[in-house]
């Protein structure tokens, strides 16, 4: 029997350093291989065009009778293009798109001519399903958990959501598929803090997220019932990793790995077992920190964590109210002194420019982190995402558009809203005081990004004394703001 031929595209717009399109390396996997060809096509892994003559041959040398692909929000223009080219090669191939944007604005994407399919959800088994159903004569899309199509009368079906309760049954995703080789040579290591650590890999421990974040879509993407691997299935997992690809750091990506703290700490009595001295696990997504204790973080740190990243997103009551984010900005502190006495690093991600946000609000979130004294500091400035509650409520509002997307999250000054509180406000100047703040307050930070820093500054500015005195005094600059801080406090 002909197999179907299928090209996986993952577009252009994605970190090499902290991404992988692991989804498409369980696609790959859960298929089945006598009856399906499936060919990844990684547009950033490969820093390919969807209307470059380099992604036009690709498809026309694969020849696919099924082009999917997956997007998040910030990137749908990236998935729309690779659609539209494909339908411009072959009018007659079937496009499909899948991933978070396609789960949260799923009315919308599938009005675009140039998508036939929308998935929602959890694609590992139903997209199987709707493979079979394709090649049929007459095919019966209602079987296919997650579906959104159009129907003969132009109308557009909602099938059931897809979420796989048994997270077992799902086979391990294929790296080979996902390049994981290229990934790790072109520097993939997300938040590996060990640099001796060049190989690393990221795995799924937990799906779903209980909590009502009004900023946040992810209950949206994979349900608000968290679920679990077991642990003899994650055991697995990481030894198949450690023996068959010499990976030893693990990035796991859930949002909610601490949920149920039992688990948790299970996990990682597990991990000690296996005897894997010279790895290192890390959670670059977060913890929540009231679902842990301090037995927890040295678990963890035994286990191989070295540091831990938790989100306050806030310092003022206020806004964390409004943002619906379960948490009492003063428990922090302390959670974050048990997490360093546990002998671990701390990572701070935080939120400013927030719907109805103040100045004095802001100063709040500075207050906080001069109090926790982050070792890392993370600080993006609000953006509306797609199938969120917030997003909604602006558009209710009429202030912003409908179809409006957000930009990259690494540049603060790259932004589609501003409160109206904050029109004057100078985003960039604030974060860099931010971090002057914990480079002050934490001289070993300041002394080790020093380090880092002189290995990386071009030769030119050492050989250039001119340039060189021009960097000391923006840094006396900034250190007699810095004091005139302290002093004010």
């Amino acid at each position: 029997m002909e197999k179907t031929i299928i090209a996986l595209v993952y577009p252009r717009g994605g970190d090499i350093k902290q991404g992988i399109p692991l989804a498409f390396g369980y696609l790959k996997s859960n298929t089945d291989e006598s009856k399906y060809d499936i060919k990844v096509i990684d547009c950033t892994l490969d820093n390919i065009a969807p209307d470059s003559s380099r992604f036009i041959d690709r498809i026309k040398q694969i020849k696919p009778e099924v082009v999917g692909v997956t997007s998040w929000s910030v990137n749908f223009p990236e998935a729309l293009a690779v659609s539209k080219t494909a339908k411009t090669i072959n009018p007659n191939v079937t496009t499909v798109l899948g991933g978070a944007h396609a789960t949260v604005a799923a009315e919308k994407v599938i009005k675009n001519e140039e998508i036939d399919f929308v998935f929602r959800g959890e694609a590992e088994f139903s997209f199987s399903v709707f493979l079979g159903e394709l090649k049929k004569a007459n095919p019966d899309f209602s079987k296919v958990k997650g579906l959104v199509y159009k129907n003969g009368k132009g109308e557009i079906v909602f099938n059931e959501i897809a979420r796989i309760e048994n997270l077992d049954d799902i086979k391990l995703p294929d790296y080979n598929a996902i390049n994981i080789e290229k990934y790790i040579k072109k520097g993939h290591n997300y938040q590996i803090y060990n640099h001796d650590i060049k190989r690393s890999a990221p795995i799924w421990v937990t799906r779903g997220c209980p909590y009502r974040c009004a900023f946040c879509s992810v209950p949206q993407v994979s349900g608000k019932k968290v679920r679990h691997h077991s642990l003899e299935y994650m055991m697995s997992w990481i030894t198949f990793l450690y023996e068959e690809y010499n990976i030893r750091g693990f990035s796991i990506i859930d949002d909610n790995f601490t949920f149920y703290t039992d688990y948790a700490k299970n996990f990682c009595r597990e991990v000690i077992k296996l005897s894997f001295n010279d790895v290192e696990f890390n959670c670059p997504n977060g913890v929540r920190m009231q679902r842990g204790d301090y037995e927890l973080w040295c678990l963890m740190r035994q286990a191989g964590w070295r540091s831990i990243v938790v989100a306050p997103e806030s310092g003022s009551e206020r806004v964390l109210k409004s943002l619906r984010k379960d948490l009492n900005p003063k428990e922090v502190p302390n959670i974050v002194k048990d997490i360093k006495k546990a002998g671990l690093r701390v990572d701070g991600f935080f939120m400013i420019g927030c719907p109805g946000e103040t100045r004095e609000d802001i100063k709040k979130t500075e207050s906080l982190i001069r109090k926790c004294i982050f070792d890392g500091l993370s600080i993006t400035v609000f953006q509306p995402m797609p199938g969120t509650l917030i997003y909604d409520e602006l558009v209710a509002k009429k202030q912003i558009a409908d179809d409006i997307l957000p930009e990259l999250f690494g540049d603060c000054r790259k932004r589609r809203y501003i409160h109206s509180t904050l029109k004057d406000f100078d985003f960039v100047k604030f974060i860099n005081d931010l971090r002057l703040i914990k480079y002050s307050d934490n001289p070993m930070v300041l002394i080790k990004k020093g380090i880092k820093l002189g290995r990386k500054l071009p030769r030119k500015i050492l050989c250039n004394p001119l340039l060189a005195f021009k960097i000391l005094i923006e840094i006396m600059k900034s250190c007699t703001k810095r004091l005139t801080f302290f002093f004010e406090v």
